[in-house]
């Protein structure tokens, strides 16, 4: 039996250790390689990683729920961790006068946690929480990304991805979450606007200036 199917390009470093550890495991993996100057294959690719990100893993039918939910959660997790906090970083530290390492401008930075924001919003619509109707360790993970991105960009966010801020403030009102994480409060400070897409709501500017 199949346990699953990889979706990766060739090459892929980061596909290599998966593969190695199936063989090595037995385990009978489908591959699908993804070509990025393809449309075609790029658009299937969307279908199972909205971002556009490989390797992807899905699992065969057979697979338990249990398991399932248990890798859901692991991939919101990392996708919080490697995606969304980079980019708020990138736009919230030059606010509060933070270094930075970053390759990405704070235009990038808002068009990554544009992009982010989606498809929350998108998945938050579909269900409760971010992985089912049950909270999960995904959802206080990722709220906690999202902090300083509510506390500085709250006028841009919560008119455009009403559904994630709900959620973001529903996490917010669990007792067990506001003991560690505090309110969530809401600073009115100057920071970028993302150029030529976004009317600027009062008190922000169109400040460019790179974070790089």
């Amino acid at each position: 039996m199949v346990f699953g199917t990889i979706y990766t390009r060739n090459p892929n470093p980061r596909t290599t250790a998966i593969l190695a550890v199936a063989k090595a495991q037995g385990l009978s993996l489908d591959i699908t390689y993804h070509d990025r100057d393809d449309p075609k294959s790029h658009q299937e690719l969307l279908k199972v990683n909205p971002l556009g990100q490989v390797p992807v893993f899905r699992g065969s039918d057979g697979y338990g729920s249990t398991q399932q939910e248990y890798y859901s959660v692991i991939r919101w997790m990392s996708f919080a961790n490697g995606d969304l906090l980079p980019a708020i970083g990138g736009i919230i530290l030059p606010v509060i006068r933070q270094p930075i390492d970053v390759r990405m401008d704070d235009q990038d930075c808002l068009r990554v946690l544009r992009r982010d924001c989606q498809l929350m919003e998108e998945q938050l619509q579909k269900s409760r929480y971010l992985v089912g109707d049950q909270l999960t360790l995904a959802d206080l993970f990722t709220v906690a990304m999202l902090q300083g991105a509510y506390v500085l960009l709250h006028q841009v966010l919560k008119p455009a991805y009403p559904r994630l801020t709900e959620w973001v403030n529903e996490v917010f009102a669990m007792p067990m979450f506001q003991s560690i994480a505090g309110p969530l409060h809401e600073l009115n400070l100057p920071v970028p606007a993302l150029l030529g897409i976004e009317k600027r709501p009062r008190g922000l500017s169109n400040g460019s200036g790179s974070t790089s």
